[in-house]
């Protein structure tokens, strides 16, 4: 993986391409090779090799990496329910709490955005506070700029209803 990387690194694509393919012979669910070679194709276009390279893993093993980037993907593709339910997945998949907080985080952000659910942002945002071993200040960040900006909205909403109603 790491003579991929530097392959692509200096341009050498079909290079890096071939060095991918030969790790995924020797271990085809190897998230870290997944992973970067679906990043790879993603950038080069080839968003539908992306995709499988990266559901194939996920069959197999559980990354904040990979179920991320698959997350996103379906975002940019219209597909918000795909990746919600793609989160949903795999947050009792993940062990550990960074990995686990990177998907509770693209989850809350995701229901925020897509779903004006701010609710269920906190909701998600508050079980990662739970599940996480010990404090998570990143979540805390969230957690308040998330409070931030649904006041933020809730009083542009009441300036607009003073606004018609006058």
């Amino acid at each position: 993986q790491a003579w991929a990387l530097h392959e692509q690194s200096l341009g050498n694509r079909i290079r890096a391409k071939g060095l991918y393919e030969k790790a995924l012979e020797l271990d085809e669910f190897n998230p870290y090779v997944c992973h970067a070679y679906g990043l790879m194709e993603k950038r080069f276009g080839n968003v539908e090799h992306a995709k499988q390279l990266w559901e194939h893993a996920l069959t197999h093993s559980s990354t904040a990496a990979l179920v991320c980037s698959l997350g996103e993907l379906h975002v940019s593709s219209s597909n918000p329910t795909l990746a919600q339910s793609l989160y949903a997945q795999h947050f009792t998949r993940l062990s550990c709490d960074r990995e686990m907080t990177e998907v509770y985080l693209a989850a809350a952000w995701l229901e925020e955005k897509h779903f004006n659910n701010y609710e269920r942002a906190e909701e998600l945002l508050r079980d990662a506070l739970e599940r996480s071993e010990r404090g998570n200040s990143r979540v805390i960040v969230a957690l308040t700029r998330l409070e931030g900006r649904r006041v933020q909205s809730q009083q542009l909403l009441e300036h607009v209803g003073d606004d018609d109603g006058g």
